[in-house]
Order: C-alpha cells, then structure tokens, then sequence
C-alpha cells in the first residue's frame, strides 16, 4: 500500500518540495542531501491499527483508506494523477513531475517509484545513526484504477491512450461514443441521437450490474444504499453496417450472404401474414411486428459476426464450412434454419488445429428465449420492428444470454499470453432503454459507480475476457465518487465502500489487496477517517501546500459534523460517519460485555489483546466529549491512571495550540 508521496518537482503544482503521508505503519519524512541523495526518516504512526479498515468478509481485503483534502483548485487531483502515471508505459504526455512513492509491505518500507533520486534510509542502531538503501517492490504487481464522475475534459485524453485502467466519465463517454456512425437506424430510418446512445450503454452496464452475483448474493448492496430497480424498458436490437468483405474467410462468405439475402427476400413478404378485421384494419399487428422483429436480430447477430471477422484476415483461408460453394441445397431452409446451419457447421482449420466458431447451444438458447418473448406479447405498441418491451427480469435473462455469444466472439481470434486483444472486443447487438422511472441524481452516481466498476472488471480482469495482467494490489483512486450524494448517503460513504468494492474483485483468479484513495470535500467522510489518514492540502502564493502534522488542528475520526460542516444539512440518527459510529459502538459493547470479567480472565493474553486494540481506538476519536468517556469508561474496566492522564494531556496539548 502507497504511504507517501515526496513531490520534489512538478511542473505546475508546487514550488518547493511537499511530503504527503497516507496513514501507515510510519510517517515519513524527507532531507534532500547533495546531488540526488534523499535521507528518508520515518517514526511509528502510533495512530495505526493493522486491519482497521478491513470489515467486509470478502477475500480481497482493503489495507488503507486515506483522503486528500482541500478547497476547489488546490490539487486534489493532481495528486491521483500523480499517483496514476507511475503506472503508465509512457508519460511523456503528461505534465511532468518528480515524485518519490513508498510503499509499505508487511510493515517493510520499500519504494514503488524514485524519480530521480537516489534514496537512503535512516534508522537507529544501537550504534548510532546508520542508513541503509530502501529496496524496490516488484511494481509489475501494483495498479491503480481511477474513477471520477466528472465530466471535465481536463488532459484524461492524454491518460486515455496510456492508462488502461482509467474508469472515469470522461473515458467511458469516450468509449462510449466511438464507432456510433457505424451503428444501423432506428426503425424508421434516424440515427439515434448521442444522448440516446449514452443512455443505452449506461443502462445496459447498470442492468449488468444488478443482475450480478456481486449484487444479488451481497445484501449490503442494499442494505446500505437501498439501490434502485427498473421494472420496466425497452430492448433494442442494433446492427452494424458494413460495405464488401475483406477479411471474413473466403468459404464462409457464400453462406453469410444467403442468411442475408433470405432474411431480405422474407421481410418483403411480411403483407402476406397480415389479416383484417370486417373494417378492413389489420387485427394482427403485432403479429406483423414480430415477424418483421425476428428476421431483423437475425441480420443484427449476423452484422456483429461479420464485424468481428472483418476486424483481421487471421483466418481468411483457414474459416470452413462443408460444401462452402453449393448453396442450391439450402434453397427450402428459411434464414434462421440457415442461420442455425451456419453457427453449427462453421470452423476453423489449420494443419492439427481444428476448432468450431460458435458455441451452438448457447446461441440456440438466446433465438429460443427470444422467439418465447415474441410470441407472448400480443400488444403491437410492445413489439416493433427492431425492439420490444420488457420487465426487468426478462431483460436479465436476454442480456446474460447475450454477453455469453459475445464473449464466444472474443474466442475467435488466438490469445496471446491468455489476454483477449483489445482491439478484438465486439460490443454486441442490443442496447436497453429503461421507461418505467427516472433515478434521482444520486440514485445514478452511485449506480453508474459501481456498474462501471463491475464493467471494467468482468470485461478486462475475468478469465474470459482478460486483456488486462493479474495483480496483487489495486489502489483505487476515487475522485469525488460521492459526488451528488444526498448528506445521508454521505454519512454511509466510507462504510460502504468498505464493505462493497472487495466483492467485485472476488471473481478474480488472483484475490488481491486493496488501497482507497479518496479525494472529497464532505465533512461526513472527514469524520470516518482517522486525521493520519488525510493529507490537508491549502493554496499558499498560488502553489500547492501539504498542511503539515504540528500545524494541524482540525479534529477528524469520530468528530462531530458540526465542527466540520460549513453548512446545515438535515439528517437523523446522530452526527458522525457509519463507520467511526460503529467503531465507538463496538467500544462500548466490549467494555459492557467484560464489566463482570474474573481479574483472572482479565490477565489472560486474549484479553489484554483487546484491551490494547480498543485503547487505541479511542486514541483515535477527535471529540473531545466521547473520547473522555470512554477513557473513563475502559479505565474503570482495568483501572490504568497512566492511560487516562495521557488522554488529559493530550486534550490539554490540543487545547493550549487552539490559543496560540
């Protein structure tokens, strides 16, 4: 886990070196000596816990949560950026900088980036003063993923090209939006307009998303937010257009172009199954729709097919299906028993290596489920040309169905060192509109949260489809996440994420550990997080400034909101954050549960054990009020004068630099 950061140089945001530390084992600090020689001294953070901020019971755990602090245009971001371009191949884009990142591994400092120095670290022997080198982490198993729901267009253009692990706004409109033009019209002709297609690609992530086993076997999804639902929307049916064949296999092409033209020659026939009623108004149209609906999707999987094959010429010669040049046989099959002809018999050959296209069954499946849809739905305002409405269980289904012939797809071309080439991943052929409710604006930033969270990972990070290398460690950079938030999600913010993000790395082969950096100007967050923890940033003659530890005053972990909100928001069921709540409850119960513990017990090794953990918990509390009480209240569990003056001491401290 990253805990700290020395900015000797940047090329805008500071004008003289800055040290930031994140809340580890130690805090450091940094002497710049002759050349590039850097003495790196560090003391024991004796506000650090081990595990305090792993509560969910995933296999991936979270090692440190730590905020960056700060008024609008101070550098919050700049610092994640930071942080993102240690991990990129070239960064010649960016702006430049020299930083220094440490790391901390089981309690052992080590460096994760060195910039241009040449680092020594002091320790104390009982010798004297020594200096030994900090030894480098194997940087191939860290990596940072950033997200931010802004839509700022600053220079994540440039991260864009460099960071594969950028999940921001920015960049999934980015991705988004690319290709539109090559997307087919709407049922009567339109291209559906750019906002349309953002909508369609952010509801078919968040429907994605909810249809999880993430989501559905974790009830803290929903305890905690109460996450929203669709009942109802719109599944569209898209195809790709396409002029000439270039790549597609030459003995496939025949029979790809007969599925097309069958399903033409059947879509001019649709009058003939229309029937009348004694007015002369057509009694069926529904019927017309879906007949006209089906040989549409057929022409949309075969579009997306031919997109695929058209991508490389990898296989021009060696794509194969029998008898590739008699298609007289197939003249009585309509298009979908041709089509189903096609997806069964089509394979790839060369020398040894013999391998069908598509998994048949699953495809079959999809068409059957589809044509089961199809036929119930009796109102012709329901089912059109190129789409039908659907409740939200049926679209889970459809679209599960579908993301399986679509990573079936991504099998076409060989892997290379078992990651799926990105330039091969195919989109799909459907696109989901939700009717039935319009989410309040946080109800949406926390979903498109998490649904692009869930997105990245199953279509980079899963044996599926993994483009992306395994790792060890993430670092998630969170850039105003809560952003949009109503106060009372705030106060649950840091709990949350806590007990949730691990769960999305659990379909991973390799379970990793987990860092949250968070960037935030909500007071409710503040006071979740321990004040070693947060990096208070301040603009000092228009540079960025790192308040340092003597300097500061501000009252964090624990600390009643009111001390730092600039603002009255109206909440209930107290004033601290969920997380630092709970903590100070667990306090309290133990204290309870041992008031009529045996001295003898009392001693035991366990016991004592606990003891130390809570004592430091409290140490932790900022308010003043709560702290006191329950020094007192541990005191009177295991009487310890010691322990309680410090606490006296400490406030007294606090108190005499609040005169100065």
């Amino acid at each position: 886990m990253i805990t700290s950061i020395y900015l000797k140089e940047h090329e805008y945001l500071i004008n003289k070196p800055q040290t930031l530390n994140f809340g580890g084992k130690y805090l450091y600090f940094f002497q710049q000596m002759h050349d590039n020689n850097l003495v790196v001294q560090r003391k024991l953070n004796d506000k650090y816990i081990p595990d305090f901020f792993n509560i969910s019971e995933s296999n991936s755990s979270v090692n440190l949560l730590s905020a960056v602090v700060g008024q609008n245009g101070v550098g919050k971001s700049t610092v994640l950026d930071i942080i993102r371009s240690s991990f990129v191949e070239n960064d010649y884009s960016l702006p430049y900088n020299n930083s220094v990142i440490l790391i901390e591994v089981d309690g052992q400092t080590k460096v994760l980036q060195s910039g241009n120095s040449i680092l020594h670290l002091q320790i104390e022997t009982s010798e004297g003063i020594d200096y030994v080198s900090i030894p480098k982490v194997d940087q191939e198993q860290y990596q940072s993923i950033y997200y931010s729901p802004h839509f700022d267009l600053k220079y994540n253009d440039n991260f864009s090209e460099i960071d594969k692990y950028d999940i921001s706004l920015d960049q999934f409109i980015k991705d988004d939006l690319a290709e539109t033009d090559k997307k087919g019209t709407n049922e009567n002709g339109w291209r559906f307009g750019l906002h349309t297609e953002l909508v369609f690609k952010n509801s078919m992530r968040q429907i994605e998303f909810l249809n999880s086993n993430i989501f559905k076997d974790n009830i803290v999804f929903r305890e905690v937010f109460n996450l929203p639902q669709y009942e109802t929307g719109i599944l569209h049916f898209r195809d790709i257009e396409f002029s000439d064949f270039h790549n597609t296999p030459f003995d496939l092409r025949p029979i790809i172009e007969l599925i097309l033209k069958k399903t033409e020659n059947e879509n001019k026939n649709w009058h003939l199954i229309r029937t009348f009623d004694k007015n002369n108004n057509v009694e069926n149209q529904a019927d017309v729709n879906k007949y006209l609906l089906e040989r549409f999707v057929i022409k949309a999987f075969i579009s997306v097919v031919i997109q695929q094959m058209e991508k490389e010429n990898t296989w021009l010669q060696e794509g194969n299906i029998e008898d590739s040049h008699n298609m007289d046989k197939f003249k009585d099959l309509s298009s979908i028993e041709l089509l189903f002809y096609f997806i069964k018999e089509s394979y790839i050959e060369k020398g040894n290596f013999k391998k069908e296209i598509f998994n048949y069954e699953g495809i079959i499946l999809f068409f059957e489920k589809l044509n089961f849809l199809f036929e119930k739905e009796k109102d012709p305002s329901n089912i059109k040309k190129q789409s039908i409405r659907l409740n939200l269980n049926e679209v889970k289904e459809i679209m599960e169905l579908h993301k399986k012939i679509i990573i079936n797809l991504l099998d076409y071309y060989p892997k290379f060192e078992n990651l799926v080439d990105k330039n091969n991943y195919v989109e799909g052929f459907l696109s989901f509109r939700p009717t039935d409710r319009n989410m309040s604006s946080g109800e949406n930033a926390l979903l498109n949260f998490f649904s692009k969270l869930y997105s990245f990972i199953q279509d980079n990070l899963i044996k599926e489809s993994k483009s992306l290398h395994d790792k060890e460690n993430y670092i998630l950079l969170l850039d105003e996440a809560d952003l949009g938030f109503h106060p009372v999600w705030k106060k649950k913010y840091i709990e949350a994420i806590l007990k949730t993000l691990p769960y999305f790395f659990e379909t991973l082969q390799i379970k990793p550990n987990l860092q949250i950096i968070i960037t935030t100007h909500d007071p409710f967050t503040l006071s979740d997080l321990p004040i070693d923890n947060v990096v208070f940033l301040y603009k000092d003659k228009g540079y960025c400034s790192v308040i340092l530890e003597n300097d500061r005053i501000q009252k964090t972990f624990g600390a009643n909101i009111t001390n730092l909100l600039a603002h009255s928001f109206f909440v209930d069921d107290g004033l601290i954050g969920d997380f630092s709540k709970s903590k100070i409850r667990e306090v309290i119960d133990w204290i309870n549960e041992n008031k009529n513990l045996s001295e003898t017990r009392k001693s035991t090794p366990e016991f004592l054990e606990r003891l130390e953990y809570y004592k430091k918990v409290i140490n932790l509390i900022d308010e003043k009020i709560t702290k006191l009480k329950l020094s007192e209240m541990i005191t009177d569990l295991v009487p310890d004068s010691e322990y309680y003056n410090q606490i006296i001491e400490d406030e007294i401290t606090l108190l005499r630099k609040k005169k100065r």
